[in-house]
């Protein structure tokens, strides 16, 4: 799992057969907002579309984290939590982590 944050787009690679490319809004220098949406290139589905039976789940078009990097690390604020739980449980669990390691070339 990789995940690739600039000023416009946030790039989750789900692994070498699946990534999607999501819109994102810069905040200040240190953070962006990743916007909801379904544009990807991928061989299967991946469950990114699953509700989970939730009342809150991830709507295409609307905002669903914020990335902030500090101390060499990115923070990562859900703002649908118990879907973003329900993932990992029943999906992917190293895709949408608290964290993530700032690659050594950035």
């Amino acid at each position: 799992m990789r995940i690739d944050i600039e000023d416009e787009f946030v790039t989750i690679w789900y692994h070498t057969q699946c990534v999607y490319f999501y819109p994102a809004r810069k905040i200040n220098t240190q953070t962006v907002e990743m916007i909801w949406d379904r544009d990807m290139d991928c061989k299967f589905d991946n469950g990114t579309g699953q509700t989970f039976g939730l009342k809150k789940f991830p709507v295409k078009g609307q905002p669903f984290a914020k990335f902030t990097l500090r101390d060499d690390k990115v923070y990562a604020d859900y703002y649908y939590k118990e879907w973003v739980q329900q993932y990992a449980k029943q999906i992917q669990d190293d895709v949408f982590t608290p964290t993530y390691s700032r690659r050594p070339d950035q």
